[in-house]
């Protein structure tokens, strides 16, 4: 069966970027595909070679001849059902190697794993400009009944600040948040900062960090040799042009003198 993924980008706000266009230089595109698996690596290549990350990739809707929605790619190339997604959701297609533990991507953040007391374990990841908080799946309880969330944590050089507010996602659904209470909060928070507080850990977050910008100066040489590409390829039409102007120029000047002079302008 024929397939339609879409392939895009928009401005990273987090790197300064307007998130209401797509990334300089790169157009949205559109593909044919006869797979989940094709999908996956349309995704993946459009990805690698454009330097976008989980801020700038927006693509990977798949849709079939119908134009119904049938699965949607994240930049990692990894497919999930279409429609409102849950924590621990069961993927469509994963790619072989992320199955086999390969490191797909190279600017992969580290996460570690912090115990709460009395709700459960949390992971704790990113880096100073976007740092990560969310509940491991399935293990995560509120009054006894499971519960997730997903939220910021405010990472600096001087180590943790605050935890941005967030939702309870009650059977780990996204988009169906309800309050959290307020000691809930505070005890994630307290259980960050602890974490942070030990320099060993908090190496993590620096190591990050170091990964996030080396992927903005890569991100950026792709962009420019892309450029540079395209400006010699302008080049090159241009000095076509010019081969060309001079070649009619002397057939001009041939067929001048037989017409009688230059025909008025």
């Amino acid at each position: 069966m024929a397939y339609t993924v879409f392939l895009e980008s928009r401005g990273n706000i987090d790197r300064g970027q307007d998130p209401n266009v797509p990334v300089f230089g790169v157009s949205d595109e559109s593909m044919t595909v006869y797979s989940f698996e094709e999908a996956s690596e349309a995704c993946r290549s459009y990805a690698r070679e454009h330097g976008l990350g989980q801020g700038s990739f927006t693509g990977g809707r798949v849709v079939d001849g119908k134009g119904r929605d049938v699965a949607q790619v994240f930049v990692s190339g990894v497919v999930f059902p279409p429609g409102p997604m849950k924590l621990g959701q069961k993927p469509l297609y994963v790619p072989p190697d992320l199955v086999t533990g390969g490191k797909a991507d190279p600017y992969e953040k580290e996460t570690a794993v912090v115990e709460v007391p009395g709700y459960g374990p949390i992971r704790v990841g990113g880096c100073f400009r976007v740092g990560l908080c969310d509940s491991v799946p399935g293990k995560f309880f509120v009054n006894g009944e499971r519960t997730d969330f997903m939220t910021y944590a405010e990472f600096k050089p001087k180590g943790f600040k605050r935890l941005q507010k967030f939702n309870l996602l009650p059977g780990g659904e996204l988009g169906m948040g309800v309050p959290t209470p307020k000691e809930v909060h505070e005890a994630i928070s307290d259980a960050v900062r602890e974490w942070a507080g030990d320099p060993a850990n908090y190496a993590m977050i620096v190591r990050n960090e170091i990964l996030d910008r080396r992927q903005d100066i890569d991100g950026r040489l792709t962009g420019i040799e892309r450029l540079e590409r395209e400006i010699s390829t302008k080049r090159q039409e241009n000095a076509q042009d010019e081969r060309t102007i001079a070649n009619l120029e002397t057939m001009l000047e041939r067929m001048e003198p037989e017409a009688g002079g230059p025909r008025p302008r």
